[in-house]
C-alpha cells in the first residue's frame, strides 16, 4: 500500500514534529491513519509499541498495514465510527448534558478485562482512549503505544505514558509492581473524570498533580454512588504526603508501601 492508493486524506491531528494523524478514504472506504516522522533515524517508541502490537493483535488494535513513503512511517487502521469519552464528556459539558454512566461504566470495564486476557496490559488508561461507538453504543479501548505484557515490564521495558491517569507504580516506573492493577487505577481516575468533568488531583501544573496522585487518596463522597467502586479502583496506602525536605530516595521508599493494595479483578 502507498499514499496514492487513498483517494482523500482530512488532516485530524497535527502532532508537529512526531507526526500526523489522518481520516482516509481508498474506494470512498475510511481508514484511520497515523504518520509518524522518524527522529535521527527512528521512530519515536510508542508508534514502534504500536506496530509490535499490531502486527501480533490485528483483531485488537485494528491495524490492517504499515508501510513507509516520503520519509515518514504510516499506519492504517480500521476506522472506528465514534467519540472518545474524553471528548463526549466535553461536549455534554457544553450542552449541560448528563453522561449515560449506566451505561458506560460497565463496558468500559468490560473492555479492559477483554484486553487483559489477551494477556497485556494497556497502561495508558484514560478517557480519550476509551472510544464509544456511535452504532453499537459498545465502548473500545484504543491507542496501543504503551501496551507492555507483563514479561516485558520485569526485564524492565517500561513505557512511555500519558501522567495524568497513571498509577504511582507506573509513575515510579517500578516494573515488577506494575500488572492489571495499575490499568485498573486508570479506570478509577477516568470514571472521575466522567462524573466530575475534571481530573481528580486537579492542580496549576503538572508536577503538583503528580504529588497528588502519589499521595493523596480520593473521597468516595465526591462521586456519588460510584465512589467506593472508585475508591477501590485507585486505593493507596494512607502513607503520609512525603515533605519537600527529603531526598528522593526516602520519598521512593514511603511511596512505594502498598502501592499494589488495588484487587485484582473488579
Amino acid at each position: 500500500m502507498s499514499w496514492s492508493a487513498f483517494t482523500r486524506k482530512v488532516l485530524l491531528k497535527d502532532k508537529g514534529k512526531k507526526g500526523r494523524i489522518w481520516k482516509a478514504y481508498r474506494a470512498d472506504i475510511p481508514f484511520l491513519v497515523k504518520e509518524y516522522l522518524p527522529l535521527n533515524g527512528e521512530i519515536p517508541s510508542w508508534a514502534a509499541a504500536e506496530i509490535r502490537f499490531g502486527q501480533k493483535a490485528p483483531v485488537l488494535s485494528g491495524l490492517i498495514d504499515v508501510f513507509s513513503e516520503t520519509d515518514a512511517v504510516v499506519l492504517v487502521y480500521t476506522w472506528l465510527d465514534g467519540i472518545n469519552l474524553q471528548d463526549l464528556k466535553d461536549t455534554q459539558k457544553f450542552w449541560h448534558k448528563k453522561l449515560p454512566l449506566e451505561e458506560l461504566f460497565p463496558q468500559m470495564s468490560a473492555a479492559l478485562q477483554r484486553f487483559h486476557e489477551s494477556g497485556y496490559l494497556h497502561l495508558d488508561i484514560r478517557p480519550s482512549n476509551f472510544m464509544l461507538l456511535h452504532h453499537s453504543r459498545s465502548v473500545q479501548l484504543i491507542d496501543f503505544g504503551s501496551v507492555r505484557t507483563p514479561a516485558e515490564l520485569k526485564a524492565g521495558n517500561i513505557p512511555e505514558f500519558g501522567m495524568h491517569y497513571a498509577a504511582p507504580e507506573l509513575l515510579l516506573r517500578r516494573g515488577a509492581m506494575i500488572d492489571r492493577r495499575t490499568d485498573y487505577y486508570g479506570l478509577g481516575l477516568s470514571m472521575a473524570y466522567l462524573i466530575s468533568g475534571k481530573h481528580p488531583f486537579l492542580s496549576t501544573h503538572p508536577e503538583l498533580i503528580k504529588s497528588r496522585m502519589l499521595s493523596e487518596a480520593l473521597d468516595p463522597a465526591d462521586f456519588g454512588k460510584w465512589g467506593e467502586y472508585i475508591c477501590r479502583l485507585s486505593a493507596k496506602s494512607q502513607f503520609p504526603k512525603p515533605p519537600a525536605q527529603l531526598p528522593a530516595e526516602t520519598i521512593d521508599q514511603i511511596l512505594e508501601t502498598g502501592l499494589n493494595s488495588r484487587p485484582l479483578s473488579l
